[in-house]
């Protein structure tokens, strides 16, 4: 009975792990609260001791409850969702995530764990139909359980959690998770509940194949369903965050636009009035008058391009680039981007500039430089920059991603980079095209845009 006891408690226990790790694949990149191993080790022990518990209670204590038949299936049933609901609190509890955000990681780690023995499931049917392999032989449940959990879990890592990963951390707070939840119980586990009553009679061996795919593809649909939920919450954030930038960019554009009219006017002022010193003698040294009136020029070199507001955004970044010691060089066709409001001239020369400040910013001095050429070539507007860099650009889908680290070490995708998909995003509703690349320790970004007929 001893023995019975300790294999009764390793089938429940292998499963509990297949489903905690498949969480933590899902989970491990959100923000960890304090102390998470100590409550970690606390809530573990407390599963392990209840498991211990369950397990001697059915096995020993009151065997006729394990027996194969609907007791038992409808209590793995009832223990299974207990279990899930149990994690749902785990993973509150340790990760800084809302508990609908919980509910739906541990939904689709459990929709992972029951497709692995739903595969599981199906090899020990057809090794006791059609190779007389009994349930209880120990080895061949355990390579098999094996097998199962690899053959499912790495396209689900590849396909599945890496994707997730890309998307970055955001959370779902989205009400339509309970539903998702009440599915996992409802569809995966009671199929799957219902598919092992079914196998300890004498149902069709062809029945019970077809309803261990049916199940398969049950789990595979809510695996995209949850997927697509985590997706669209993730597109939501950062239309969000988007929209925002944008709010702000047309904002700044405003005050820079008045910033930089007023330092030109009083700059003006200034220049005349020294221009009026040197030339009424006053004892006042040509060469200083000279070097102040060369100095206070660079403020009053504004950028002409034709377009009103790339002059602004143009001559706002190059007062940057003169306290940087960056070199800025510009030719630009203003009148071939007339066609694009001001915020969007704001977004797409903002952001390029911006990123070319930033990477540029790294290099040693006297060899920090940035160029610009805008030209207007057989009906399309054509958009280069170029920057020194310094490193290794890093690029997913064509865009370079950002160095900037969240608090848990991973890119920060969400609050960083937004400005390169903006870019993108704003030349294909142009049609246009968009490439960056890197040759060597020059960065180049090009945009191409069809102007409208």
């Amino acid at each position: 009975m001893g023995w019975h006891w300790l294999v009764g408690m390793l089938q429940p226990l292998a499963a509990v792990l297949q489903i905690g790790f498949a969480i933590w694949l899902v989970v491990r990149h959100q923000d960890q609260r304090e102390g998470l191993m100590p409550k970690a080790a606390a809530l573990g022990t407390a599963l392990l001791l209840a498991i211990a518990f369950f397990s001697w209670y059915g096995m020993s204590a009151h065997p006729e409850y394990t027996a194969n038949g609907v007791p038992q299936l409808a209590g793995q049933f009832v223990l299974f969702s207990l279990l899930l609901g149990y994690l749902v609190w785990t993973v509150h509890l340790l990760y800084d995530v809302p508990v609908l955000h919980a509910l739906l990681c541990c939904a689709m780690g459990y929709t992972m764990q029951n497709l692995a023995s739903g595969l599981d499931g199906l090899v020990v049917l057809l090794g006791g139909r059609l190779w007389g392999i009994g349930e209880g032989d120990v080895a061949f449940r355990a390579v098999g359980s094996l097998m199962a959990t690899v053959a499912v879990y790495l396209p689900c890592y590849f396909l599945l959690v890496r994707a997730i990963d890309r998307a970055g951390t955001v959370q779902v707070e989205d009400q339509a998770t309970v539903g998702v939840f009440l599915v996992v119980i409802l569809v995966v586990i009671l199929f799957d509940v219902i598919n092992k009553a079914l196998s300890l009679g004498p149902t069709p061996l062809s029945l019970l194949v077809g309803l261990r795919v049916i199940h398969g593809a049950a789990c595979i649909f809510v695996l995209f369903a949850q997927y697509e939920m985590l997706f669209a919450q993730h597109l939501r954030a950062e239309a969000s965050t988007t929209q925002r930038l944008l709010a702000e960019q047309q904002r700044q554009y405003e005050l820079s636009r008045e910033n930089i009219e007023a330092i030109n006017i009083k700059c003006h002022d200034i220049r005349h009035q020294i221009r009026h010193l040197g030339e009424t003698g006053t004892a006042v040294d040509a060469a200083v008058l000279a070097d102040i009136a060369r100095e206070v020029s660079v403020y009053d070199a504004t950028v002409r391009t034709g377009n009103e507001a790339l002059d602004t955004i143009l001559t706002e970044k190059r007062l940057v680039c003169e306290g940087e010691g960056i070199t800025l060089t510009c030719m630009a066709d203003g009148h071939a981007l007339d066609f694009l409001a001001p915020s969007e001239l704001y977004a797409l020369f903002g952001n390029a500039l911006d990123n070319a400040i930033e990477a540029t910013r790294q290099a040693p001095e006297g060899s920090r430089s940035i160029s610009l050429n805008v030209r207007q070539v057989a009906g399309m507007v054509a958009i280069h920059v170029e920057n020194t860099c310094v490193g290794e650009a890093t690029f997913v889908d064509g865009l370079p991603q950002t160095t900037k680290q969240a608090a848990n070490g991973t890119r920060d995708t969400v609050n960083h980079g937004i400005g390169t998909r903006s870019m993108r995003a704003l030349a294909e509703r142009y049609d246009g095209l968009f490439s960056a690349a890197q040759r060597g320790d020059v960065f180049c970004l090009d945009i191409t845009l069809p102007r409208p007929e």
